[in-house]
Formats: C-alpha cells, sequence, structure tokens
C-alpha cells in the first residue's frame, strides 16, 4: 500500500450549530490523490481542519503523525496550500508575495526570494514576476496562488479549486502544471474540485465527498468501471423525480474527453437520452480532434453534443464546431460573451439561432471592470472578464436578449446561471427568485 500522509477517522468539524464534516474516514496516500464533491460538501472544511485552523467536535486526523490541533506549525510547514479565494497583499509584486509567503513558512529571507524567483519561473510566471499581482489575469492570480503554496518546498499540496474561474485552454494548463508537480517535483497533492474531469485528469486515487461524509474511496480508474456498470433506472427515477414536479431535463453534462473510452461516450450518451435531454454539454473544443470525435459521436447518436462558450467563440469560433456536423450546437453563454469581449451578444443569437441548443444568462460587467469587484459581485469568471454582478446591476444586455427571444419565438431554453456571491442576510434561492422576476419583467 502507498504510504499514508494524512489519515483522518470519524471527523465532525461544527460550524456552531451546523455540521460541516459528520464522521469523516478517509486517507491521503503519497502521489497524487482527488478529493471531489458539489459545492458546500465539506471540502475546504477538510482541509482547514488538516491545517490547524479548525479544530474536530469529535474524531481524529493527523498529518505525518502528527495532530494538527496539536502541531500545527509543524504540520504547516510541510504543506503547501493554493485556497479557493484570492489572497493577496495590495501593491505588492508577484515575487514579493510569494517570497513573503515562504517567510511565512519559516524560510530566511534571502533563501524565501530565491525560491520565490524559481517558482514562479515554474509555474510560468517569470516575465510577469514584477509585476503587482492585483494587475493579473484570473489566470495568473491562479498561478500566483500555485506559486506562494509551493515556495518552501512542501511534502503535500492542498489546491482547493485550483482551475475556478480558468477557461478551457486556462484549466489544461493548470492541470498540467499540477500533473508535473507530482512527476517532476516529486511532491504529492490533494485536488479539491466539484469537477470529475479535472480529477481524472490527474489523479490516481479519489475520495468522494457529500454531505460532510465520505461516500467512497479508491483508485480513480475502479470510479470509472463502477460508473459504467451503473443501471439506467437510477437515471429513470431522476428523471421521474424532476418530471412529477413539472420540470424537464433538457442537457446533461458529463463532458466526453480524447482520454475515455468508446465505453464511456457510449455511457454519457446513454444518460442523456434516459434523461430526457435535447443534448450534451461540454466546453467548446481547441483540439481539432476531439471535435472530430465528438462531432462524429453526436451523429451517430442523433443526439447533439452543445459547446460551451466563456470567452472563446465569436463567430469564427462558432462557425468553426458548427460546421463540424448538424449535430453540433452552441451552449451559448451570453454573460461571459460580454463580461470578456465587451460586445453586445445579440447578434450573435440572431445569427446562430438555429444551432443554438440552450443559453446561460448572468449578468457581467464588461472586460475593463475586472477589479475591483462590488459588494455582491464576484471578481472575473471563466475567461476572465468583468464581474459577475447581481442581475440588474451589471451592464450585459439580458433584457435586449430576452426580448429577442419573445419577438422571434426562439424555441430553445435559457436558464438563470447564478454566479455572483450571495449578498450578505441573503441566501441563494431568495436571489433565484430575484433574476427569476428580473427576467418576468424584461419579457413584459
Amino acid at each position: 500500500m502507498t504510504e499514508t500522509l494524512v489519515e483522518f477517522e470519524a471527523l465532525t468539524v461544527r460550524y456552531g450549530s451546523r455540521v460541516a464534516l459528520d464522521g469523516a474516514s478517509g486517507r491521503f496516500a503519497r502521489g497524487a490523490t482527488g478529493l471531489l464533491g458539489p459545492n458546500g460538501a465539506g471540502k475546504t472544511t477538510l482541509l482547514k481542519a488538516l491545517l490547524g485552523f479548525l479544530s474536530p467536535s469529535a474524531g481524529q486526523i493527523e498529518a505525518f503523525g502528527l495532530s494538527p490541533s496539536i502541531s500545527p506549525l509543524e504540520v504547516r510547514r510541510r504543506i503547501g496550500y493554493m485556497p479557493e479565494v484570492d489572497a493577496y497583499l495590495p501593491d505588492l509584486t508577484a515575487v514579493q508575495t510569494v517570497a513573503f509567503a515562504g517567510e511565512l513558512s519559516g524560510l530566511p529571507q534571502s533563501e524565501s526570494m530565491r525560491r520565490a524567483h524559481e517558482v514562479l519561473q515554474f509555474v510560468g510566471l517569470g516575465e510577469e514576476r514584477y509585476r503587482k499581482v492585483e494587475t493579473y489575469s484570473t489566470g495568473m492570480k491562479q498561478k500566483a496562488k500555485l506559486a506562494t503554496a509551493l515556495v518552501h518546498d512542501p511534502e503535500i499540496v492542498l489546491l482547493d479549486e485550483p482551475t475556478n474561474g480558468l477557461d478551457p485552454a486556462g484549466r489544461e494548463e493548470m492541470l498540467h502544471l499540477i500533473g508535473d508537480i507530482v512527476t517532476l517535483r516529486g511532491l504529492s497533492v490533494v485536488l479539491c474540485s466539484h469537477l470529475l474531469r479535472d480529477v481524472e485528469k490527474v489523479c490516481e486515487s479519489i475520495l468522494v465527498i457529500s454531505g460532510g461524509a465520505i461516500r467512497t474511496q479508491g483508485r480513480v480508474e475502479d470510479l470509472k468501471n463502477w460508473r459504467l456498470s451503473v443501471s439506467m433506472d437510477k437515471y429513470r427515477a431522476f428523471r421521474k423525480m424532476y418530471e412529477d414536479a413539472g420540470v424537464k431535463i433538457y442537457a446533461f453534462k458529463l463532458p466526453p474527453t480524447m482520454q475515455m473510452s468508446d465505453a464511456e461516450y457510449e455511457y454519457i450518451w446513454n444518460v442523456g437520452e434516459t434523461l430526457g435531454a435535447d443534448h450534451i454539454t461540454m466546453e467548446l473544443p481547441t483540439d481539432d480532434a476531439l471535435l472530430k470525435r465528438v462531432a462524429d459521436y453526436a451523429a451517430k447518436r442523433k443526439l447533439r453534443i452543445a459547446f460551451h462558450t466563456h470567452g472563446q467563440g465569436g463567430a469564427s469560433g462558432f462557425d468553426r464546431v458548427l460546421s463540424a456536423s448538424p449535430y453540433t450546437a452552441l451552449n451559448f453563454d451570453v454573460g461571459h460573451y460580454y463580461g470578456v469581449n465587451g460586445e453586445s451578444p445579440v447578434p450573435l443569437v440572431q445569427k446562430y439561432h438555429d444551432r443554438i441548443a440552450s443559453l446561460h444568462l448572468k449578468d457581467r460587467k464588461g472586460p475593463g471592470t475586472a477589479a475591483p469587484a462590488p459588494e455582491g459581485a464576484r471578481a472575473g469568471g471563466p475567461g476572465g472578464g468583468g464581474a459577475n454582478m447581481p442581475w440588474g446591476q451589471g451592464e450585459t444586455p439580458l433584457k435586449d436578449v430576452l426580448q429577442l427571444m419573445k419577438k422571434e419565438k426562439y424555441g430553445f431554453p435559457a436558464s438563470v446561471e447564478y454566479e455572483y456571491s450571495t449578498p450578505e442576510g441573503s441566501d441563494v434561492l431568495t436571489e433565484i427568485k430575484k433574476c427569476v422576476e428580473y427576467c418576468k419583467k424584461a419579457l413584459a
């Protein structure tokens, strides 16, 4: 068995009366381990307990045979941590930021600076290391955070949603970097993500967390095999539950990759058909070989593949993927398009309306207003660009898009994609209701 670096058993952590971890048990071994679960599953709480920032209410956790509650500094010296949220001091350059992180980890000042230059070169920011971090794009900020996690040469690196906010090319670059951390630098990583494809790409083992508990753990390859064995009856029951509530499932997202087998492609389309979906969705591919493979398979199954857009695309990018097959389509994100390009999506909706399978709606500022984000906003987003805003406070011409759909009687669905930060004193459901009301008024 691979050496265990971290082990936790019956671990319970509470925030007041709320249970965030509920008797979770598992281990992180040497190598690359994925911690997979939806937002709110307890991933970040588990990392904070490992770092000694949170004390368990029950159970225990150990790293390198040490208790983080008893020996927090000793544990932290051997761990690198890349948080999900931005964590940098204003007015500092990248090299100053990373060197400061090294000093906080116990390195001498001169050694911290030397290592800061080295790790910034490793993550691809060598030419930009003297720029202030606050001027960086989303992808560059993610790389800078990764460098701060590596500067003190830890034994294990905790990565909390490292691909968050990145476009497809940026995501691939970050995952490649994570793979290099393991293979070239010989470090172990824990990749926390809600994206199965990210975990499958770089990890050998996986823990699945939901509701504060570890639901299953094992090799990634075993998880793939288990997934292919799941009966379609479960998806039929899932579809019935939603249809009984008056909800139609129109799309299914389990993005196909070049690494997937033909059996996995068949599984994806089988699930989509069973759920009654009109199309499968994935990121707009930059790889021609992947585009051809998914386009051909969609045509074979006569169930469309719809490409989700962040900042990429536009007329030339759309023409490229739509010409691959009559069964290719767009899952067009009007908010991302405006936030990155600063251009109205209305002409593209008009031009490609017969090839749009579905729309994503969100309200974003334009590309010149990425930082700082106002209260209630979430700076940037996949593809970079302006902040996600509460609806009605951004600049995306949502009303024009909705009025066009109404006027032309376009039949494709448009979904509220909730991506702005929940304002203090509110909650997600309340905010979504506000978005729905915005749509109703825009269509009146």
